[in-house]
């Protein structure tokens, strides 16, 4: 499950976001693209992880960009293998990226690989529409 809070200015970071709320709940997601950091380009899904507070951002043309709490740039994952990722969330040990390819793909948190895509465009069973 995750909370979700809104982030209201481009000026908000997560140091904000922790003294707002008082705590970063377990898988918090921010679907939002407002959140900005300086190597960033067009983002739009944000999860932080609980325990290290690294910051997973869904970026529209270099798949996800991950940050130390503080924002500095620590590595990404999914480039090529995404289409326009704008969903992420994160669950036990895997990375969840929605696409607008309608697929959803899962990563794996021990080697940041990818583990599997499912859908494509649809409405029949394991297809979807703008997951």
């Amino acid at each position: 499950m995750s909370v979700q809070y809104p982030i209201t200015n481009e000026l908000d970071t997560l140091n904000d976001l922790k003294q707002k709320t008082g705590v970063i709940p377990h898988y918090t997601t921010l679907h939002s693209s407002v959140i900005v950091f300086n190597t960033l380009l067009c983002p739009r899904g944000v999860a932080i992880e609980e325990t290290t507070h690294h910051i997973f951002v869904a970026t529209r043309y270099s798949g996800i960009k991950v940050f130390s709490e503080v924002g500095e740039f620590l590595y990404q994952l999914g480039v090529g293998q995404l289409s326009e990722p704008y969903g992420i969330t994160l669950h036990g040990d895997s990375i969840y990226v929605s696409c607008r390819d309608h697929t959803v793909s899962r990563f794996s948190f021990i080697d940041m690989r990818l583990v599997r895509t499912i859908g494509g465009k649809g409405s029949n069973d394991g297809q979807f529409n703008y997951p």
